[in-house]
């Protein structure tokens, strides 16, 4: 899959770990920003195409260990947190996945 024209908006703007975090989301699936967290470049918000949830991750400001993330996922319409941890990129990854899948499957 290609990312929507607003990874590079998303991207360009975010430290290395949140870039790489876009650009392996990038990779599988097509995603648009969500919220306003990208102005500091230690988070950002997005929503993937066909999961009916939001993403929010940040780095802490860059005081999480380099490749982990404060995540934050809030289903749509808002209202309702349906995960919340700090999280390695692998397993982010492996979270997204599992979302991308049936409901009975989400965390």
């Amino acid at each position: 899959m290609v990312a929507a024209p607003s990874f590079n908006v998303l991207a360009g703007r975010a430290c290395a770990s949140i870039s790489s975090l876009l650009a392996n989301i990038g990779r599988k699936y097509v995603f648009s920003p969500y919220g306003g967290d990208a102005a500091d470049g230690h988070g950002t918000g997005f929503k993937i195409i066909g999961i009916p949830a939001t993403f929010s991750v940040h780095t802490r400001d860059g005081s999480l260990p380099q490749g982990h993330f404060d995540v934050q996922i809030e289903g749509v319409p808002p209202g309702e947190y349906l995960y919340t941890n700090v999280v390695s990129l692998d397993a982010f990854l492996a979270i997204v996945e599992r979302m991308a899948g049936p409901r009975s499957h989400w965390p």
